[in-house]
């Protein structure tokens, strides 16, 4: 137990270190069009390829990263958590993970048709998920079990190419960061996490001082953008360059972002 606590000890200094070097600076902020903000996607190259998913109502919307609504649509079953958005071929997809239905959709970004569906990894407590286009279509999903998975799959079909255990960190949402990582929101330490692409830790910063906790988590190559629910609602930009800026340190700046 004692060995334990240091560890967590010694993530919690890193993670203040890795904030006084900009990680995690907030950029911006809108409110979220519903409540629980919980599944976010970037589709690289698609024209607002924005999206984000919201338990609240269980609708996911198409977006601007400012906060603008393009379209809305119903999500294919109760429960639906991680969103992700895909550019395959030049044609838009996002793919949705229910954890009530256990089950992977793949959508069609335009009409909101399902194009297919397929049974998630794991232990059915799916949490959340995002498109990996480099070297092929690949999904990665994030499991909440007794121990916290991260799996690599197949995008069309659902294999699963590997699963890593996720130490130290309760899994909600995850985005993948064409340069190289892994951003993964942590409802329970009020954390994102920073991971390379087997799930290893490289950095963290707190969303702790924004209110509610953190859900969707998506990425656009250069910020992260975590969705932090109730009571806030809101969807939040975080610069993830270290040598830019640092972390706001007056609550009462950050306050004034929601009102």
């Amino acid at each position: 137990m004692k060995k334990f606590a240091f560890s967590i000890a010694v993530l919690a200094a890193l993670a203040c270190a890795t904030a006084a070097l900009g990680y995690g600076s907030l950029v911006s902020s809108f409110k979220a069009p519903s409540a629980l903000p919980v599944g976010i996607g970037y589709a690289i190259g698609m024209p607002s390829g924005f999206w984000v998913s919201c338990a609240g109502n269980n609708y996911r919307y198409r977006m601007t990263t400012t906060g603008s609504i393009y379209a809305s649509f119903p999500n294919p079953a109760p429960g639906s958590f991680g969103c992700g958005a895909a550019n395959i071929g030049g044609t838009g997809y996002v793919f949705i993970v229910s954890n009530t239905a256990s089950l992977v959709y793949c959508i069609d970004m335009d009409s909101g048709s399902i194009y297919s569906s397929y049974r998630s990894p794991g232990r059915g407590t799916p949490m959340g998920i995002d498109y990996c286009g480099t070297g092929g279509s690949y999904l990665y999903c994030t499991e909440l079990e007794i121990l916290s998975k991260l799996y690599f799959m197949e995008a069309h079909t659902g294999s699963i190419y590997w699963s890593w255990p996720l130490v130290f960190l309760t899994p909600a949402d995850v985005a993948y960061d064409p340069r190289g990582y892994l951003w993964i929101s942590d409802p329970f330490g009020k954390l994102v996490w920073q991971c390379n692409t087997k799930g290893e830790y490289i950095s963290t910063f707190s969303v702790s001082a924004y209110g509610g906790v953190p859900g969707g988590c998506g990425c656009d190559g250069t910020y992260v953008y975590v969705g932090i629910c109730a009571p806030v609602n809101s969807v939040l930009k975080f610069e993830t360059d270290p040598a830019v800026g640092v972390a706001p340190k007056s609550l009462g700046k950050i306050k004034a972002l929601f009102r």
